[in-house]
């Protein structure tokens, strides 16, 4: 049995799907990209808070 109206609806959820996982792929990429420059920044905090506190104790 060929019935191309629901092949073409299967196509179209096909395309948002793969969209979604795409859209979903990038968004965990910015999201690991974030919390590495977070965790980056707050190292850096604490060791220029290390630094003040040493330089003030001169």
């Amino acid at each position: 049995m060929h019935l191309p109206g629901l092949e073409t609806r299967i196509k179209g959820v096909e395309q948002r799907v793969d969209r979604l996982e795409h859209d979903t792929e990038c968004a965990g990429i910015a999201v690991v990209e974030v919390t590495s420059r977070v965790e980056h920044l707050e190292k850096e905090r604490e060791n220029l808070r290390d630094d003040m506190t040493y330089l003030k104790s001169q």
